[in-house]
């Protein structure tokens, strides 16, 4: 466990048909649970610079990001397989012209889009409860 909270992006990534892009992992509940891709702000990193690196590895796929549109606390989430402090910040992305996935297999195992109702109509620990309370607060803004 690290000394302080971690601050975390999460890229809320949409196409041209305003779905957004959920994937699985296996650090989060076993892999059995849609959230998004993202991970570590770096030091001497933006927030901008690292939500655009992290898709980038993780996804393959260039992002444009748009702005933080929430931030949420995560201390010692239950579903991640570390004890860890979070901090949370969700960032709207949209994905550049022509860019295609392609998963990492390491972080990302799955990955595939959603609209955003139907993401929400998720059973309750099928999708994480971070990224169900963000969607909610960008489903009022689409």
């Amino acid at each position: 466990m690290t000394k302080y909270p971690e601050p975390v992006v999460g890229g809320y990534v949409f196409n041209d048909r305003q779905q957004v892009l959920l994937v699985r992992s296996p650090k989060w509940n076993g892999g059995d649970m849609w959230l998004v891709a993202g991970g570590h702000v770096e030091v001497g990193e933006t927030i901008k610079e690292a939500v655009e690196r992290e898709i980038k590895e993780e996804l393959g796929i260039k992002v444009e990001f748009k702005r933080v549109f929430a931030v949420f606390d995560g201390v010692f989430p239950a579903d991640f397989h570390e004890k860890r402090h979070f901090i949370y910040l969700q960032c709207w992305c949209q994905i550049a012209p022509g860019e295609k996935i392609a998963i990492d297999g390491r972080e990302i195992v799955e990955a595939r889009w959603w609209e955003v109702e139907e993401a929400l109509r998720l059973p309750k620990g099928k999708l994480h409860i971070r990224t169900r309370e963000a969607l909610e607060i960008l489903e009022k803004e689409l």
